[in-house]
């Protein structure tokens, strides 16, 4: 086949922009069969594997990833991610630093971001590895991102005890925000309405909805 229709049939396999797709996907495992084929397929391939496949669900995937980086500089060039590389809880400094590593590289790329991360099960007053502060760092970086998604919690990122941070109000250019059992109170709908960009929100299970009158709030 002249490679034209080669490469139609990888374009035409894809999903629509901003799809994240896991590494089982029928579509991930058909690109990665075309990064094989020769170096034209493996170009086009590799760059749509990084637009929709880049979904790094262990401490293990994520070290790869990492020392990947070097020899191919095109993987800091990421435009949506899910990142998942924590178990039971984020008490682990070296991992948090990995996850600092790999934000540092890709904020300026990344627009579309989904985590499943356990922050809650190490509070501040807990926080003996200092491992809040990294993360922390991390996620400020992130000023690009126009979706994010937290599966686990409302992005819970006190450094302090009883200090209600809410990183994602800095990012300039968010547009879609979802998160899961966020306090939505008072000073919560002060936040979204303050906010620049912000067109679309998805709480799950969130507190304090009957406690506040939207309609007077945002």
């Amino acid at each position: 086949l002249p490679i034209e229709l080669v490469l139609n049939v990888i374009t035409c396999s894809l999903p629509s922009p901003g799809v994240l797709l896991d590494p089982a996907h029928p579509t991930t495992q058909l690109l990665l069969t075309f990064t094989l084929v020769c170096q034209e397929t493996r170009r086009v391939a590799s760059k749509c594997l990084r637009e929709h496949c880049v979904y790094l669900h262990s401490e293990k995937r994520l070290g790869r990833y990492l020392r990947a980086i070097p020899q191919q500089l095109a993987l800091r060039n990421v435009a949506t991610l899910t990142l998942a590389p924590f178990e039971e809880d984020i008490d682990d400094l070296p991992l948090c630093s990995w996850v600092r590593e790999l934000l540092f590289f890709t904020c300026e790329s990344l627009t579309k971001l989904v985590i499943d991360m356990p922050l809650r099960t190490c509070y501040p007053e807990d926080d003996h590895l200092a491992v809040r502060p990294v993360l922390r760092e991390s996620f400020e970086r992130l000023v690009n991102l126009v979706e994010f998604v937290s599966v686990q919690d409302e992005l819970y990122l006190d450094v302090f005890d009883q200090e209600h941070a809410c990183v994602w109000a800095h990012w300039p250019r968010l547009k879609r925000l979802s998160l899961y059992n966020v306090a939505a109170d008072e000073q919560f709908w002060h936040r979204v309405a303050a906010h620049p960009c912000l067109d679309t929100l998805v709480l799950s299970v969130p507190d304090c909805l009957n406690e506040v009158d939207l309609k007077a709030e945002y």
